[in-house]
């Protein structure tokens, strides 16, 4: 049985068959944290400002709730698009970073070195902006 040092240089075996350790972030623990985020955004989406003014009051009286309930949904799912789209890029990004020792040239670079199978969609609206420099990944309005 092949041993290996794990992260904090201790020595682990690994199963049989296995040459070296698996590396990357576990799909399970990607799943959950992109659950997580996309409640958390759809949440906190849904909970978002009343309408105010003629606007508002205009739109009680026509008995239109349903476009508000609409708008707010949409407005919603960009919300939860771009913050899983950015966690994903930024796992990524470090991931890159340990395995590669320095940071992608950019963010094209996670999908030719397979850390990302695609770059995730941009929400409407925004775009990822990366530094290279630092590594650091954030959205930014058109």
């Amino acid at each position: 049985m092949m041993k290996w040092p794990d992260a904090d240089g201790v020595m682990t075996r690994l199963p049989r068959g296995e040459d070296e350790p698996r590396r990357g972030v576990p799909v399970v623990k990607m799943k959950t944290i992109s659950v997580a985020l996309l409640t958390t955004a759809l949440i906190a989406g849904g909970c978002g400002k009343k309408e105010s003014g003629a606007a508002g009051e205009a739109s009680e009286k026509r008995g239109d709730p349903v476009s508000g309930y609409v708008r707010s949904t949409l407005e919603s799912k960009d919300v939860a698009t771009g913050m899983i789209g950015l966690s994903a890029i930024r796992a990524a990004v470090k991931v890159y970073q340990v395995q590669e020792g320095s940071n992608p040239n950019s963010l094209q670079d996670l999908v030719s070195k397979g850390y990302l199978g695609q770059l995730p969609p941009e929400p409407t609206g925004q775009r990822y902006l990366y530094d290279a420099r630092t590594g650091d990944v954030q959205l930014a309005d058109r």
